[in-house]
């Protein structure tokens, strides 16, 4: 019996070893993601329906939540409601009324400092591990005076929360705000220098991508603050509203957080309504698989 060998033609072999890599390239690595997990702002209440829509985790209110000025009696009430959430609390945000001054003529880190210990425990209890601080309130300058006095307040608060934070297992997430809604740490750039001079690895900063397009702050802004970067917050620059309601595009954002290497959680923080929410969990996803398809 005789066996035939087949002759391929080199040419032939070689464009298709092409195609072959091409396609491969082309493909996202299998399992690979940029986010894990897909927040929202929202408490045990809208768990069943966030959890539907395919939220992960709910970003919940720490005034309204973890009650710090309360007793741990009327807490462990908040605590048995979650327990009948089905997605869990992963952070919160709201961290610091306006009363509890972080810079300033009135700042009283003290008092800050006895809020943070009994909020990040609760944090802590409740399964949570990261507290977004934004707090417009806390820290508005008032007229007259100087960033340069408020970096150094806000710098020295940072240093003494970040062990406090380790102790009990939180990251804390410094947000920057749109000028609209405080006028101190308007952009993730300034955020990124002082949490650099902070040096702590408790003590990170939240990307919010609205207030970044409401400052002017791109892509660019981002990749150069991605050392620091621990969280990721988001809606569309119009109206605030949920992604997928403008169409905004987000893939340059995105693509910046690949080619960083990130892989953590995204929170949406919108105006809308909960039957918007699966709509923008989709249109996130989409565009996370078009940007690893590239």
């Amino acid at each position: 019996m005789k066996i035939s060998l087949i002759t391929v033609n080199p040419y032939i072999l070689g464009f298709a070893l092409c195609l072959f890599a091409a396609s491969s390239m082309a493909s996202p690595e299998k399992g690979r993601v940029i986010f894990t997990d897909f927040g929202c702002n929202g408490e045990w209440n809208r768990g069943e329906v966030l959890h539907a829509a395919g939220i992960t985790y709910l970003n919940s209110h720490t005034r309204r939540f973890l009650i710090p000025d309360q007793p741990d009696e009327k807490f462990a009430k908040h605590l048995a409601n979650q327990e009948k959430s089905p997605i869990p609390v992963k952070s919160c945000n709201s961290f610091l009324p306006g009363s509890h001054r972080s810079v300033g003529e009135h700042a009283d880190h003290e008092k800050v400092l006895a809020w943070s210990d009994v909020a990040f425990r609760r944090l802590k209890e409740v399964g949570g591990d990261m507290m977004i601080f934004g707090s417009g309130g806390s820290r508005y300058l008032k007229e007259g005076w100087p960033v340069e006095k408020a970096d150094k307040q806000f710098v020295a608060l940072l240093k003494k929360l970040g062990p406090l934070a380790r102790k009990h297992g939180i990251t804390v997430a410094v947000e920057p705000l749109n000028s609209e809604e405080c006028n101190y740490l308007t952009s993730l750039t300034q955020v990124a220098a002082l949490v650099r001079q902070v040096n702590h690895p408790n003590i990170r900063a939240c990307a919010d991508i609205y207030h970044m397009a409401k400052e002017g702050e791109g892509p660019e802004d981002l990749r150069a603050a991605m050392d620091v970067v621990a969280c990721i917050e988001i809606a569309e620059k119009k109206d605030r509203a949920y992604p997928g309601v403008g169409g905004q595009d987000f893939k340059p954002y995105f693509r910046v957080l690949r080619d960083a290497g990130y892989q953590g959680r995204i929170n949406l923080e919108a105006s809308g309504n909960d039957g918007q929410v699966a709509a923008a969990v989709k249109e996130l996803k989409k565009q996370e698989a078009a940007v690893l398809a590239e």
